[in-house]
Formats: structure tokens, C-alpha cells, sequence
């Protein structure tokens, strides 16, 4: 006798325990590496955000001890 399947739980929905908000341009604080310009690392069409992170990048500032990375930190600003 084979044994059944296990059945698959029920996708879970992904926005559950999240509230929707509307984000402006206040809402992003970019963080990229302090030696060079945003827009090497950065770019927004209106619709879509890239960001572009190198191996070599130095932190978003001098004093920083984290490894290189591009960033935006979102906030809630009313």
C-alpha cells in the first residue's frame, strides 16, 4: 500500500498583517557610496527604482563599517 501524498498547506497571502500606505518622494532616503554620485548607483522613471551595487563600492559614509551596498530606507512621514 503506498502511502498518500502530503497535501500542500494553502498559499498564504503575502500582504496579510500589512496596511497599505501611499509613499511620496519624502518617504525614500537613498543611501549609496559617499565617492560617488547618486546617479551612478541610482535611477527612478517614475514607475520603476534600480540600484546598482559594486564589489569594490566604499560604504554611504567614511566612517561607516558595512560592506558596500546601494539603499533606500523607506519612512512613514505624514
Amino acid at each position: 500500500m503506498a502511502a498518500a501524498a502530503p497535501s500542500s498547506p494553502a498559499a498564504a497571502d503575502p500582504t496579510e498583517g500589512f496596511t497599505a500606505v501611499r509613499l511620496g518622494e519624502r518617504n525614500f532616503q537613498l543611501q549609496w557610496p559617499y565617492d560617488v554620485k547618486n546617479s551612478s548607483r541610482y535611477s527612478f522613471d517614475g514607475t520603476v527604482r534600480r540600484l546598482w551595487v559594486f564589489s569594490d563600492d566604499k560604504p554611504h559614509t567614511p566612517r561607516s563599517k558595512t560592506k558596500p551596498r546601494t539603499e533606500i530606507r523607506m519612512t512613514l512621514v505624514n
